[in-house]
Protein backbone atom coordinates (compact mmCIF):
# COMPACT_ATOMS: atom_id res chain seq x y z
CA UNK A 1 0.00 0.00 0.00
CA UNK A 2 1.72 3.47 -1.33
CA UNK A 3 0.27 6.98 -1.30
CA UNK A 4 -3.16 8.94 -1.12
CA UNK A 5 -5.79 7.23 1.02
CA UNK A 6 -9.87 9.02 1.12
CA UNK A 7 -12.68 7.50 2.98
CA UNK A 8 -16.28 8.13 1.86
CA UNK A 9 -19.20 7.95 4.79
CA UNK A 10 -22.33 8.70 4.84
CA UNK A 11 -24.15 9.80 8.43
CA UNK A 12 -26.26 12.06 9.91
CA UNK A 13 -25.95 13.45 13.39
CA UNK A 14 -28.11 14.94 15.93
CA UNK A 15 -26.51 18.31 15.88
CA UNK A 16 -25.94 21.03 13.38
CA UNK A 17 -22.05 19.87 12.93
CA UNK A 18 -20.16 16.90 13.53
CA UNK A 19 -16.25 16.19 14.02
CA UNK A 20 -14.73 13.42 12.31
CA UNK A 21 -11.79 11.62 12.78
CA UNK A 22 -10.55 8.46 10.76
CA UNK A 23 -7.11 6.91 11.41
CA UNK A 24 -5.65 3.45 9.48
CA UNK A 25 -3.80 1.19 11.53
CA UNK A 26 -1.41 -1.90 10.79
CA UNK A 27 -2.31 -4.72 13.32
CA UNK A 28 0.17 -7.56 13.52
CA UNK A 29 -1.06 -11.45 14.92
CA UNK A 30 -0.44 -10.54 18.63
CA UNK A 31 -3.00 -7.68 18.29
CA UNK A 32 -0.40 -4.65 18.71
CA UNK A 33 -0.95 -2.01 16.61
CA UNK A 34 0.91 0.69 14.64
CA UNK A 35 -0.52 4.05 13.63
CA UNK A 36 0.06 4.38 9.76
CA UNK A 37 -2.14 7.96 9.17
CA UNK A 38 -5.00 10.18 9.75
CA UNK A 39 -7.42 12.35 8.29
CA UNK A 40 -10.30 14.68 9.56
CA UNK A 41 -12.78 16.58 8.68
CA UNK A 42 -15.92 19.16 9.96
CA UNK A 43 -18.81 18.36 8.79
CA UNK A 44 -20.21 22.03 8.23
CA UNK A 45 -17.00 21.74 5.71
CA UNK A 46 -17.65 18.50 3.71
CA UNK A 47 -18.25 21.16 0.46
CA UNK A 48 -15.46 20.00 -2.00
CA UNK A 49 -13.15 21.90 -4.16
CA UNK A 50 -14.99 20.38 -7.69
CA UNK A 51 -12.18 21.52 -9.89
CA UNK A 52 -9.09 20.15 -7.36
CA UNK A 53 -10.73 16.99 -6.00
CA UNK A 54 -10.00 13.55 -7.27
CA UNK A 55 -11.50 10.02 -6.12
CA UNK A 56 -8.32 9.76 -4.04
CA UNK A 57 -7.78 12.71 -2.73
CA UNK A 58 -11.17 15.16 -2.04
CA UNK A 59 -10.18 18.82 -1.45
CA UNK A 60 -12.66 21.20 0.48
CA UNK A 61 -13.29 24.77 -0.02
CA UNK A 62 -13.44 25.80 3.66
CA UNK A 63 -15.45 29.40 2.65
CA UNK A 64 -18.32 28.60 4.37
CA UNK A 65 -19.99 26.72 7.62
CA UNK A 66 -22.28 24.79 6.32
CA UNK A 67 -24.57 23.70 9.27
CA UNK A 68 -26.00 20.02 9.23
CA UNK A 69 -29.69 19.63 9.42
CA UNK A 70 -30.04 16.94 12.52
CA UNK A 71 -31.49 13.71 11.21
CA UNK A 72 -30.36 14.24 7.41
CA UNK A 73 -28.26 11.62 5.84
CA UNK A 74 -24.48 13.43 4.51
CA UNK A 75 -21.69 12.30 2.16
CA UNK A 76 -18.57 13.35 4.12
CA UNK A 77 -15.19 13.02 1.91
CA UNK A 78 -12.23 12.53 3.86
CA UNK A 79 -8.67 13.15 2.50
CA UNK A 80 -6.44 10.82 4.57
CA UNK A 81 -2.50 12.11 4.86
CA UNK A 82 -0.95 9.81 2.18
CA UNK A 83 1.30 6.41 3.47
CA UNK A 84 2.89 3.68 2.53
CA UNK A 85 3.31 0.17 4.26
CA UNK A 86 4.25 -3.43 3.63
CA UNK A 87 1.64 -6.27 5.38
CA UNK A 88 3.55 -9.34 6.22
CA UNK A 89 1.76 -12.06 5.67
CA UNK A 90 -0.73 -12.88 8.45
CA UNK A 91 -1.22 -8.89 9.59
CA UNK A 92 -4.48 -6.76 9.37
CA UNK A 93 -5.59 -2.96 8.09
CA UNK A 94 -7.97 -1.30 10.92
CA UNK A 95 -9.79 1.64 10.16
CA UNK A 96 -11.20 3.68 13.59
CA UNK A 97 -13.70 6.48 13.18
CA UNK A 98 -13.97 8.80 16.09
CA UNK A 99 -15.19 12.47 16.86
CA UNK A 100 -12.09 13.01 18.60
CA UNK A 101 -8.52 12.83 18.06
CA UNK A 102 -6.87 9.67 20.23
CA UNK A 103 -4.36 10.67 22.91
CA UNK A 104 -0.90 9.59 21.06
CA UNK A 105 1.26 6.70 22.99
CA UNK A 106 4.38 8.49 21.26
CA UNK A 107 5.98 11.10 20.13
CA UNK A 108 5.30 10.56 16.27
CA UNK A 109 1.71 10.53 16.99
CA UNK A 110 1.36 13.34 18.20
CA UNK A 111 1.87 15.02 14.62
CA UNK A 112 -1.47 16.26 13.18
CA UNK A 113 -3.91 15.88 16.77
CA UNK A 114 -5.05 18.59 19.13
CA UNK A 115 -8.32 19.62 16.98
CA UNK A 116 -10.57 21.44 19.00
CA UNK A 117 -13.53 18.97 20.69
CA UNK A 118 -17.20 19.22 20.58
CA UNK A 119 -18.52 20.91 23.21
CA UNK A 120 -21.71 19.10 23.04
CA UNK A 121 -23.18 15.73 23.13
CA UNK A 122 -24.09 14.37 19.57
CA UNK A 123 -24.84 11.14 17.87
CA UNK A 124 -23.74 9.90 14.69
CA UNK A 125 -24.92 7.28 12.52
CA UNK A 126 -22.89 5.75 10.02
CA UNK A 127 -24.80 4.16 6.92
CA UNK A 128 -23.37 1.42 4.66
CA UNK A 129 -25.77 0.01 2.02
CA UNK A 130 -26.55 0.38 -1.43
CA UNK A 131 -27.99 3.98 -1.12
CA UNK A 132 -25.66 5.25 1.19
CA UNK A 133 -21.79 3.43 -0.37
CA UNK A 134 -19.26 4.45 2.73
CA UNK A 135 -16.00 3.16 1.51
CA UNK A 136 -12.19 3.21 2.32
CA UNK A 137 -10.19 3.62 -0.89
CA UNK A 138 -6.54 2.36 -0.59
CA UNK A 139 -3.68 2.74 -2.90
CA UNK A 140 -2.79 -0.87 -3.13
CA UNK A 141 0.14 -1.84 -5.11
CA UNK A 142 0.81 -5.15 -7.41
CA UNK A 143 4.57 -5.22 -8.51
CA UNK A 144 5.26 -1.85 -9.90
CA UNK A 145 1.61 -0.81 -10.99
CA UNK A 146 -0.04 1.31 -8.45
CA UNK A 147 -3.79 0.81 -8.75
CA UNK A 148 -6.43 1.83 -5.98
CA UNK A 149 -8.84 -0.42 -4.18
CA UNK A 150 -12.18 0.52 -2.85
CA UNK A 151 -13.73 -1.78 -0.43
CA UNK A 152 -17.27 -1.95 -1.09
CA UNK A 153 -16.71 -1.05 -4.71
CA UNK A 154 -15.25 -1.76 -7.92
CA UNK A 155 -11.79 -1.29 -7.75
CA UNK A 156 -9.76 1.66 -9.46
CA UNK A 157 -6.99 -0.50 -12.04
Amino acid sequence: MLGPVSLTLYASATDTDVLLFSSLWEVDPEGNEKLLTRGWLKGSHRELNLELTKPWQPIHNHKREDKLIPGEIYEFNIEIIATGNLFKAGYKLKLKISCTDDSPKHSMEGIGVGHIRSQRANRITVYHNDQYPSNLLLPITKGNTLGMFRFGAIPYL
